[in-house]
């Protein structure tokens, strides 16, 4: 959930992939099914239009962005995106403390917090 994040909130000399990559590639992300979510006609057309891959992929990226940044999609996601690691570090708590549930809950904070 985090990955899908990052071309929106890292730069991309730091996550290594182009915060194009996925509109170009039309992909629909976390953050734009949250978008589309709560997007009114006009921005779940221009969501639909920037993923259809009939724009420049710097022209669809910013009306991407524009979605999401008016429907509050990003931060929603990032929220959802902690919500998550949160359960299930409360899943981990009912187990025996162990090296590998440690281990497991230090990855579910990684992967939420991580830039890259």
């Amino acid at each position: 959930m985090h990955d899908d994040l990052l071309p929106y909130t890292s730069e991309a000399a730091a996550t290594g992939k182009s915060a194009l990559s996925d509109t170009a590639n039309g992909r629909p992300t976390f953050p734009l099914l949250m978008a589309y979510e709560r997007a009114d006609a006009a921005e779940r057309d221009a969501l639909r239009t920037a993923l259809r891959g009939t724009l420049p992929a710097p022209d669809a990226y910013d009306a991407v962005r524009r979605v999401l940044d008016s429907t509050g999609a990003l931060r929603a996601a990032r929220e959802r995106t902690r919500a998550e690691v949160a359960h299930a570090k409360n899943c981990l708590a009912e187990l025996p403390p162990t090296e590998g549930s440690a281990v497991l809950a230090a990855i579910a904070d990684f992967s939420a917090d991580r830039e890259r």
